[in-house]
């Protein structure tokens, strides 16, 4: 018998949604915003990685890409919702590798990188910031990558330029 070793990487993705509507323009944003959340959250379940989903005071961990849709598409705005947007994060998912918060055009840089600064120093921050028809662009922090998505149809391009 021959022992190898093979090393893996295996990625708990943690996936969160800003459901304050003072973080948007606009309905269309927001809706923007949801099919971000979705498409990603999609994305992890057909390459069967963990998942955990965090929209406002919802925290789940779905197993298929049917019941996430199913529950996506239940998601709106919450206007008394003045929780911090990572502290439920991390209290379901503190063990993540990756975690991928979406946002609107409303929160600012100076917000961003102050919510990012919360989450473990180990893993990795993606911030998705929802902006219709803005150009897209990648800003690197010193705790987190922000992505502006002006059109559903970049975030594919986007997300293969992130390493």
């Amino acid at each position: 018998m021959i022992r190898q070793y093979e090393a893996t990487c295996r990625t708990d993705t943690s996936l969160t949604l800003s459901v304050d509507e003072s973080d948007y323009a606009s309905r269309e944003e927001f809706e923007m915003a949801v099919s971000i959340h979705a498409s990603i959250g999609v994305q992890c379940l057909l390459q069967y990685r963990p998942l955990y989903v965090h929209v406002g005071k919802a925290h789940t961990q779905p197993h298929d890409a049917m019941s996430f849709l199913d529950a996506t598409s239940a998601i709106a705005f919450q206007q008394d919702f003045t929780a911090s947007l990572v502290d439920g994060t991390l209290q379901h998912s503190a063990n993540a590798s990756l975690y991928v918060v979406t946002v609107g055009s409303k929160k600012t840089l100076s917000r961003i990188t102050r919510m990012a600064r919360a989450l473990p120093q180990s893993a990795r921050c993606i911030v998705l910031q929802a902006d219709i028809g803005m150009t897209c662009s990648i800003r690197r922090c010193a705790n987190c990558t922000v992505i502006t998505i002006g059109k559903l149809n970049d975030l594919p391009l986007m997300l293969g330029v992130v390493p």
